[in-house]
C-alpha cells in the first residue's frame, strides 16, 4: 500500500484495494510516523526554515528542512518563536553540530534560533533580501511619480514598476523596455541611484568567496 501511495492519491488506492479512505489514510499516517520518528538528527549540518500557509485566515506551519537531503525534519504549528524553539532546544540538547541555518528575516525565527545557537550561523536568503530592497525601490517610485505629475513626463512612469523591479539582464534583451527604463533613469537621479544599488546588491551573490563578498560589499 505504501508503495502505491507514492504514485497514487489516497482515494485511488482506497478504491483499488476496496478499503475506506479513512483506513488508508490512517495506515499511511502511521507509516509516516514510524519512518520519521527515526530521524537522524545528529547528521544535520545545514537547515532551511520557512513558513507555509495551510488555510485561509493566516494559518501557518513552520517547516524545517535538512538542506543536504531535502528531508522535512520538523513541522510546528504557527510561525511564532515557540513554533521553532522546541526543535532548536532538542538539537542543542543532542549536541547537533549545525553549520548554517537559512531563513527569511522573520524576527520570531531569529529569536528562536539565537536562543540556542550563535547568530553567526544565520544565513538570510537572497530572495528575501532582494524582496526588501525592491519594496523600498517601489516605494521611492511611487513618491517620485507623484512629484513628477506636477512637472510633466508622467508617461515615463507608466509601467515603470515592472522595469525597475526586474533584473537588468532581462530588460537588456527587450529593446523597447530597455529604452523606456534608460529614459526614466536619465530623468530621475534618485531612482537611478536606488536602481544601481539594487543591481549592485543582486551581484553580491556572484562573489566566489566570503572574503571577496566582504570586499565587494565594502566597496
Amino acid at each position: 500500500m505504501v508503495e502505491l501511495l507514492k504514485r497514487e492519491m489516497v482515494e485511488d488506492v482506497a478504491r483499488y484495494l476496496g478499503m475506506s479512505w479513512d483506513m488508508v489514510k490512517e495506515i499511511h499516517l502511521g507509516e509516516l510516523k514510524r519512518k520519521y520518528k527515526k530521524r537522524q538528527l545528529k547528521q544535520l549540518r545545514y537547515l532551511g526554515v520557512d513558513e507555509i500557509a495551510v488555510r485561509r485566515g493566516h494559518r501557518y506551519l513552520t517547516v524545517v528542512v535538512g538542506l543536504q537531503t531535502g528531508q522535512v525534519v520538523w513541522v510546528g504549528e504557527g510561525r511564532q518563536s515557540s513554533s521553532l524553539e522546541g526543535f532548536m532546544r532538542t538539537l542543542k540538547r543532542r549536541r547537533v553540530g549545525l553549520k548554517a541555518i537559512a531563513m527569511d528575516m522573520w524576527p520570531a525565527y531569529i529569536k528562536a534560533v539565537s536562543k540556542y545557537y550563535p547568530e553567526q550561523l544565520l544565513v538570510f536568503d537572497r530572495y528575501h533580501l532582494i524582496q526588501d530592497c525592491n519594496r523600498m525601490l517601489d516605494e521611492l517610485r511611487r513618491v517620485e511619480a507623484i512629484k513628477v505629475s506636477l512637472r510633466g513626463h508622467k508617461e515615463v512612469y507608466t509601467g515603470a514598476r515592472y522595469l525597475l523591479l526586474r533584473g537588468r539582464e532581462k530588460i537588456d534583451n527587450l529593446p523597447e523596455a530597455k529604452q523606456k527604463l534608460d529614459r526614466l533613469l536619465a530623468l530621475n537621479e534618485s531612482l537611478n541611484t536606488a536602481y544601481i544599488l539594487k543591481e549592485k546588491l543582486r551581484a553580491l551573490w556572484e562573489c566566489g568567496s566570503r572574503e571577496e563578498a566582504e570586499e565587494y560589499f565594502d566597496n
